[in-house]
């Protein structure tokens, strides 16, 4: 339905000079619809660290990262594939005593 990208930055003066560099950079992509949120983030995170050039030449300088807002949401990974591993750990997995005196087992 709808697709909005909103680019957020922060600039350092350099002392002696009128140069005002980029030292952070946020990429808000807003996209509304029936949208699977994981593709979504995927597409984004490629376009962003594989494709696009300007991301290229800006990372030495200012720290690049990108959000996404979905159906006016912020949107989080998928988190259930991680949560069935844990799942499967605690349910199946062998008991080992603390072995460093931490208080983890």
């Amino acid at each position: 339905e709808d697709f909005q990208i909103r680019v957020q930055g922060d600039r350092e003066k350099i002392e002696g000079t009128e140069k005002t560099p980029f030292r952070q950079i946020n990429i808000q992509f807003e996209l509304k619809g029936q949208i699977d949120g994981n593709k979504a983030l995927k597409a984004i995170q490629l376009s962003m660290e594989k494709y696009c050039s300007a991301t290229a030449q800006l990372e030495p300088s200012a720290l690049i990262t990108h959000t996404l807002l979905l159906n006016d949401t912020p949107f989080q990974p998928n988190m259930q594939a991680y949560l069935d591993l844990l799942s499967h750990i605690k349910n199946h997995g062998t008991f080992k005593s603390d072995r460093t005196g931490t208080g983890t087992t």
